[in-house]
């Protein structure tokens, strides 16, 4: 296995760092710490006229593992990757939080705490990171082929307007609805306010557009039993119910409610009445 030789830099950021931390007692214990190789201070590690020298002390100490004790990586994380683009494995990059978890909330002139105990703090946090990235192994990056489409769950003007804007994308859509029919609670309104239209012409109108549609597969009466895969490679087995006619031919004609025997509460009156 790669035998770890790990870097440790620690940004100063416009002395927000030294200005609670002694930073200099912190370099001085990161170089004793096991596997570290350099330890290299910055005054602002995310100025670009930085960048060049950073990466030419990665290739000088044939570091091959990095710790950044700076800010968050939630605001700078992609920066520094892109730092270490092609010199350093992404997934062999840790960042310590010192100047939010340490520095800022432990403001001795604010909090009235001793600074020994920040210093304290922020080398638990840069040797933990040190610790997480040497037991690192880097991530192989696999590219699989997918198919350029999308499942819709849920058959409402929502999903009936997502549908019809990433089919116009040129994007495959499977539009999975639950009930018999589409339309979700809008349908069942009487006006749509501000449009001066009834909900169920507004609600066909876009119906329509779906059935013109050839990038659009619609399921009703259909629920999903369980869905399988990965990011771009999903698989969902669904279960369709019966509907009990023959939809090809039905005219609307009625005639098999009368002869239907089963009644059940009519969820289109909020279940206030029966309906077969």
């Amino acid at each position: 296995s790669e035998i770890s030789r790990i870097g440790v830099i620690i940004c100063n950021c416009n002395t927000e760092i030294s200005s609670v931390i002694n930073i200099t007692a912190l370099e001085n214990y990161m170089n004793k710490l096991r596997k570290v190789v350099s330890v290299k201070i910055f005054e602002n590690l995310c100025q670009q006229k930085n960048f060049k020298k950073i990466r030419n002390w990665v290739k000088d100490n044939f570091m091959n593992k990095i710790v950044i004790a700076a800010c968050s990586p939630k605001t700078h994380q992609h920066l520094f990757e892109r730092i270490f683009e092609d010199i350093v494995d992404r997934t062999n990059i840790e960042i310590a939080n010192i100047r939010e978890q340490c520095c800022w909330v432990h403001q001795s002139k604010i909090n009235q705490i001793d600074p020994s105990l920040s210093l304290e703090k922020t080398k638990l946090l840069i040797e933990a990171a040190v610790e997480r990235v040497n037991l690192q192994k880097k991530v192989k990056v696999k590219r699989v082929e997918i198919e350029k489409s999308c499942a819709i769950l849920g058959g409402g003007i929502a999903g009936i307007t997502l549908a019809l804007n990433l089919s116009r994308a040129g994007i495959k859509v499977y539009l999975i609805e639950k009930s018999p029919t589409l339309g979700g609670k809008v349908a069942r309104w009487h006006r749509i306010h501000n449009m001066g239209d009834c909900s169920i012409c507004f609600i066909s109108e876009l119906i329509g557009e779906l059935a013109n549609e050839k990038n659009i597969k619609i399921f009703t009466n259909t629920e999903i039993k369980n869905v399988s895969g990965e990011v771009g490679n999903f698989t969902i087995n669904m279960i369709k119910k019966p509907r009990y006619i023959d939809v090809k031919k039905c005219t609307g004609c009625k005639q098999c409610i009368d002869v239907c025997s089963i009644e059940k509460p009519n969820q289109y009156e909020f279940d206030l009445t029966n309906r077969k």
